[in-house]
């Protein structure tokens, strides 16, 4: 019997020993998922930052297109100077039209960019081209095109982009606006 208990024992004492490299290994790999954890959350905050940062106003104006097709009105919230659009008084804010509409609110702009609003149907009837940016500290100008598919003729504009925090938004839509001109 004593043979037994011993067998018992050692086989415990196995048992034991290979319990404890379990719990080690689990351990280590629970360091390593709390280490993991740690470094991308904590990464996290600092890509969102720093995309805001490094974001140019070119992509702005990208998103701002991919934000109308979509009627994403948090998006465009994200990217517009609401409130710089909204003084708009002389000139229509987007469109050249004889009699300039004036916005009082954002929800009035976000529904003229989105689903059936005037801009948003005017806009996209033409083929829309972001060209190339210029900053000058926290203004910047982004090139956009509006081609007519039928006729090839393009008007040329100046979007007005500038840094409010850290994040790039529209403030202008008719920085420039060059009379139509038949593409080649």
């Amino acid at each position: 019997m004593s043979v037994n208990v011993l067998s018992s024992e050692s086989g415990k004492r196995g048992s034991v020993k290979k319990a404890r490299r379990q719990v080690s290994s689990l351990r280590l790999g629970l360091r390593f998922f709390i280490l993991w954890v740690g470094v991308f959350g904590a990464y996290l905050p600092i890509a969102g930052c720093s995309s805001d940062v490094s974001q140019s106003p070119r992509r702005v104006v990208i998103e701002l297109f991919g934000a109308m097709e979509r009627d994403e009105v948090p998006v465009l919230a994200n990217v517009l100077d609401l409130q710089a659009l909204m003084e708009s008084r002389q000139l229509d804010y987007a469109l050249n039209l004889d009699t300039p509409r004036v916005f009082t609110s954002p929800k009035q702009i976000f529904d003229d960019l989105t689903n059936d609003g005037l801009t948003k149907l005017t806009w996209f009837k033409f083929q829309r081209v972001v060209g190339d940016e210029e900053i000058l500290g926290d203004t910047a100008y982004v090139d956009v095109s509006f081609v007519d598919k039928d006729t090839g003729k393009q008007t040329f504009n100046k979007f007005g982009v500038r840094k409010i925090g850290q994040r790039w938004r529209i403030f202008s839509f008719r920085t420039l606006v060059a009379p139509q001109v038949e593409s080649e």
